[in-house]
């Protein structure tokens, strides 16, 4: 089973995510934010600083 490496944070919400076995996926996180837990990240900045820290 891959394990999480690293995770880049991209410039308009999408997240690279890279496995131990050089796989890399792209995950889009602008769709999530429509729901409402996770709206109040759909602004970038609040969204880069979440994920920075």
């Amino acid at each position: 089973m891959s394990k999480i490496a690293n995770i880049i944070l991209n410039d308009d919400y999408p997240l690279t995510i890279v496995l131990n076995k050089n796989y890399k996926i792209i995950y889009d996180m602008k769709s999530r934010f429509e729901a409402l837990r996770l709206s109040r990240f759909a602004d970038i900045n609040k969204f880069i600083k979440t994920v920075v820290l």
